[in-house]
């Protein structure tokens, strides 16, 4: 099986998400500055995201994936703590028994 080598993204790859994101999702989702602002954060306290090839994934291994739904003006009244992520990985790691 081949498999390609991790690559690393930077603020610059984050900076290029984002702005295809707010030309996907056509305005709908608001601009996605401050979530820009939380990744670029996240990238720095722990570690840059990493791409990775499905093909290097056992079939066991547990994906998962993060994401807000709702209008993006809560983001802007109610701020993150920073906690909800490190909060979410551990109540699923708990219930589902696997890292």
């Amino acid at each position: 099986m081949y498999s390609l080598p991790h690559r690393v993204l930077t603020n610059k790859d984050l900076e290029a998400l984002a702005f295809g994101a707010s030309v996907l999702g056509s305005g709908g989702g608001g601009n996605p500055k401050y979530e820009l602002l939380i990744a670029k954060h996240y990238a720095q306290k722990y570690s840059p995201p990493r791409l990775i090839s499905i093909d290097s994934l056992a079939d066991d291994d547990l994906i998962v994936p993060f994401g807000f739904v709702g209008a993006p003006t809560i983001c802007r009244e109610r701020f993150f703590s920073g906690k909800e992520f490190p909060a979410m990985i551990m109540a699923i790691e708990r219930r589902l028994k696997k890292k």
